[in-house]
């Protein structure tokens, strides 16, 4: 990761690391085990659709609600992995 004031520098980023922060307040966070159960280990029968970064499943989760689980292959962000929100 760039030191901070690499990263202030560049166009745009002091703003994309701000709305990360923010979505980092309003996001639900789950185990991996427990959307694994609730996507039926990621079975082809909950894939709702694909998009440029991944794919999208449907989740049943323990308390009955549903939510749409996207499992994101961080190597089509290249460069803008971070801007996205996702970090080593």
């Amino acid at each position: 990761m760039p030191p901070k004031a690499e990263m202030a520098g560049k166009a745009g980023m002091a703003e994309d690391e701000s709305v990360s922060m923010q979505l980092r307040f309003v996001c639900l966070e789950y185990p991996y085990k427990q959307l694994e159960a609730a996507t039926n280990g990621f079975h082809d029968s909950f894939r709702l659709g694909e998009g440029s970064a991944g794919t999208v499943f449907r989740a049943e989760l323990p308390d009955g609600s549903y939510a749409a689980v996207k499992v994101i292959d961080l190597s089509t962000l290249g460069d803008n992995s971070l801007v996205a929100g996702f970090e080593d």
